[in-house]
């Protein structure tokens, strides 16, 4: 069992880094050809489609998960997977419809002011179809442990927008957003192509009723998630939000430039999730009471994610050059924003508890706490510092969801996670990242950097030591 779940878990793994590889070399390239002002409407747009996405599911994806395994006959899975995905399916076509039939009246109505929102509107309405099956399609791989399938769609995905893309900006040249746009639809539209072809059984042909759910009882369980959700997805899009409210497009093109460049950490933080999240409930369940476990997995990620966000804050000029002139702007937004990544990260360790003990709720009062601090954050700090105090908000509020996720977790499970020595580190890091938001690379920026890592050093110094005596065994043990 343990083998076959490392097995899937370095196929996610492999795929999500080949996926951020092609992720990172696409952006300097687009960055390079596009202005600030057409990547940041096309931020605002796969935005919207991800907020949409969120509402249409219903919590039906959550359903599909919880019910997947309650019955292992093949006509129980198909009946389950077409009673989740056909009601958001058939519910977002009919929404599609009627804002389509009432902007072309506001057209028929105002005539020029609305021109250019029906074909706008007809490919939004397009792509959150395609996010929808997407959704579904990627949900139902992962559930029949189809890993490689998986990760090869999600290179897929990435591949055929670099390539739609570049085709349409170096072939039609100008209506950079719109081209952009396309291709992004397009992306999606490959991989669910293929993705549907390779499971047709599960998606087509007529079921018979099982007996053992109905959708309403589907939707009872999944609309909680629908809050959780939408909260979630506005806490992680109100930075590019309200940067589009008091400032413009061009900064937000910025911004979504150097959030792109954080998501190196992506590789980290969901091959981490994957594995972490069964792992600590197969050991919940077989030894409640061993603490030290989760302390020690706590302190390790601890020490990854803060050596390399403080790495990557200490480069930021050298992933801004890779942008292009327009873009430079964004070395002083991505400190801040390292801390999404080092804080959900860590999260995933201290929130244990509320997973073990079933208090799904209390992620919704995690969530809007964190949001009301992020909206609160953006309407003080962007009017005077523009896209830095949007991601100054943002690094600030995901730190308020990791001591939301940490107290609420604690008082269901109590682990001591040495919250002093943390605070420390995470105090360090906010003084380091501040000044590089403010000053260019220099002997300041040199010399914060050998400080803050001097200090992660000396206050993890026997977790450092267990991490290279570990890595030195194996090693060994191979050669």
């Amino acid at each position: 069992m343990k083998e076959s779940r490392l097995k899937h878990f370095i196929d996610i793994s492999l795929g999500t880094f080949i996926s951020m590889f092609i992720g990172l070399l696409t952006t300097p390239i687009i960055t390079r050809l596009v202005s600030p002002d057409e990547y940041g409407r096309l931020s605002l747009f796969t935005l919207y489609g991800s907020f949409a996405l969120t509402v249409m599911c219903m919590g039906l994806d959550q359903a599909l998960v919880r019910y997947f395994y309650k019955d292992e006959s093949e006509a129980y899975k198909k009946e389950l997977f077409q009673s989740c995905i056909l009601p958001p399916l058939l519910s977002w076509c009919a929404v599609g419809a009627a804002a389509l039939l009432i902007d072309a009246a506001a057209v028929h109505i105002f005539k020029a002011p609305f021109r250019e929102s029906i074909p706008f509107l007809a490919l939004f309405i397009i792509y959150v179809i395609n996010l929808l099956l997407n959704r579904f399609i990627l949900l139902s791989f992962r559930l029949q442990y189809k890993t490689k399938e998986y990760a090869l769609l999600g290179i897929l995905t990435k591949t055929a927008y670099l390539a739609a893309a570049l085709s349409g900006i170096f072939i039609i040249r100008g209506y950079y957003f719109w081209i952009l746009a396309a291709a992004t639809v397009f992306s999606y539209l490959a991989a669910n192509a293929i993705a549907v072809f390779r499971q047709r059984k599960l998606a087509f042909g007529s079921v018979k009723s099982s007996g053992l759910f109905t959708v309403r009882e589907l939707l009872k369980y999944g609309y909680p998630f629908i809050f959780y959700n939408a909260v979630t997805t506005l806490f992680e899009g109100i930075d590019k939000i309200s940067l589009q409210l008091f400032t413009t497009y061009g900064e937000v093109g910025v911004y979504a430039s150097a959030t792109t460049l954080v998501n190196i950490f992506a590789v980290i933080q969901s091959s981490f999730y994957a594995l972490w999240q069964p792992m600590a409930i197969e050991h919940f369940e077989k030894s409640p009471e061993d603490k030290e476990f989760y302390r020690k997995v706590n302190q390790y990620i601890t020490v990854l994610v803060f050596a390399l966000g403080i790495g990557l804050i200490f480069v930021k000029d050298l992933f801004a050059l890779l942008l292009g002139e327009k873009y430079r702007a964004a070395a002083c937004i991505l400190p801040f924003l390292i801390f999404r990544p080092i804080m959900c990260t860590i999260s995933e360790t201290t929130v244990s508890g509320i997973y073990f003990y079933q208090k799904s709720k209390l992620h919704i009062r995690i969530a809007a706490a964190a949001c009301v601090a992020n909206i609160a954050g953006n309407f003080l700090l962007i009017p005077f510092l523009g896209a830095r105090g949007a991601a100054i908000s943002t690094g600030l509020s995901y730190i308020v969801f990791f001591a939301m996720r940490t107290v609420l977790s604690n008082r269901l499970y109590y682990v001591n996670w040495h919250i002093k020595k943390l605070s420390a580190l995470t105090a360090a890091t906010i003084a380091y990242a501040g000044y590089c938001t403010f000053f260019p690379f220099g002997a300041g920026s040199a010399a914060g950097f050998a400080a803050v890592m001097l200090l992660l050093i000396l206050l993890y110094r026997s977790t450092i030591a267990e991490m290279f005596l570990y890595v030195k065994q194996k090693f060994l043990k191979r050669s």
